[in-house]
């Protein structure tokens, strides 16, 4: 039996009854009030180390030791669950809703493009097998500590049993070859849609996620400064990869609705 851990970092829309994560497609950014966003771009990272073996890959780059992938219209999933479906995702319920943020307006269907994909959808992660918990992040530990520590961004991390060492399927929209990725036990991959610059993140980012929905609502809210976004458990050792990433609440995993 083998273990993959995945860590999703920002705009990832979690649709709690498709067990899908969504990266909507925001590479170009976008202007909404009150303010410009920042493009994100969607990428998978690998530790080196953990690749065993692989089939075509899309063109990859290395950024603090780790090989990164453009996810580029493309749904990713793992091939070899332990029991597929056996998912139990009642640790994430603490990552924010969107449904809490549409100023009272209904949410309504996801979009028609987050069943098939298309080119305003960077990836899916499907969830196929395992445990899914969120956290909130938060800096480490500082001396003297900061009088009121910034909270950072929910951080969804997933843990899959697989039969033998995990394979990882990334199957373009399009329907060509399927790419694998074979893995080693332990292994710990990054899912994130980011900016491309660290500290480009703005609060209102999160309205990004409301991408998802078939019809947005008219006047979506983002998180308030200083006020409790998440109730889920705080943490500074989440998986970054070396990376460093820290985003504030407005780069969060959502869940729709």
């Amino acid at each position: 039996m083998g273990e993959l851990n995945v860590t999703f970092w920002g705009i990832c829309t979690y649709i709690r009854d498709f067990r899908r994560f969504v990266l909507i497609n925001a590479a170009e950014g976008e202007h909404v009030a009150p303010g410009e966003i920042a493009g994100h771009h969607a990428r998978l990272h690998i530790h080196g180390e953990d690749v065993l073996g692989f089939g075509p890959l899309p063109v990859a780059d290395q950024v603090a030791g780790m090989l990164r992938l453009k996810l580029e219209q493309v749904r990713l999933y793992v091939a070899n669950p332990v029991l597929p479906s056996a998912v139990d995702a009642s640790g994430n319920t603490c990552v924010t809703h969107l449904s809490d943020y549409t100023n009272g307006q209904p949410l309504g269907m996801p979009s028609y493009a987050s069943v098939v994909g298309n080119d305003t959808i960077a990836a899916f992660f499907d969830v196929v097998q395992g445990t899914l918990v969120g956290y909130r992040k938060v800096p480490p530990p500082s001396d003297p500590p900061p009088p009121e520590p910034p909270e950072g961004a929910c951080v969804n991390v997933l843990m899959t049993q697989t039969i033998g060492d995990p394979v990882l399927i990334i199957a373009p929209f399009n329907g060509s070859n399927p790419m694998t990725i074979t893995l080693r036990d332990n292994a710990s991959i990054l899912i994130t849609n980011l900016p491309e610059i660290p500290g480009e993140d703005k609060d209102f980012d999160f309205l990004l996620n409301f991408r998802v929905c078939a019809t947005p609502p008219t006047d979506p809210q983002f998180p308030p400064p200083g006020q409790p976004f998440s109730g889920c458990c705080p943490s500074s050792n989440i998986e970054d990869g070396g990376i460093e990433l820290y985003v504030g609440p407005g780069c969060s995993n959502t869940n729709y609705p």
